[in-house]
């Protein structure tokens, strides 16, 4: 079974200029706030030799619109909406998450949750 990777997007696969502006930046990159792409978690999506979903508590159009403005075509990837696919999650996946913190219940059953900053793979 191949390896699954999970990525969040806001705070994660893009990062803003100004963090300490808010707590969280809902729908950030398509409201104006300026961010940078999060070239080294794009680098090890790359290289990933598993599915990669990107996914958004914005829901499925958010997490398409930005992946397809950072990703392009650089990758094959599949657009979620976060809290709907929650399920979808099984052992021996990853998932990075700025909110890592509270997905803790997905490290009871085997997922690997990781930090944006956080080495893994």
């Amino acid at each position: 079974m191949k390896q699954r990777v999970f990525v969040d997007v806001d705070d994660t696969l893009v990062l803003y200029v100004n963090p300490d502006d808010c707590s969280a930046h809902p729908f950030g990159a398509i409201n104006g706030e300026p961010f940078v792409p999060n070239e080294e978690l794009i680098k090890k999506l790359k290289d990933f030799q598993g599915d990669i979903f990107i996914w958004s508590g914005g829901g499925i159009a958010y997490a398409r619109k930005v992946a397809e403005m950072v990703l392009r075509d650089s990758i094959e990837w599949i657009a979620l909406g976060k809290h709907d696919s929650f399920s979808l999650v099984r052992p021996g996946d990853i998932v990075v998450d700025d909110q890592w913190y509270e997905m803790h219940t997905m490290k009871d059953f085997g997922v690997h949750v990781y930090s944006p900053t956080e080495e893994w793979k």
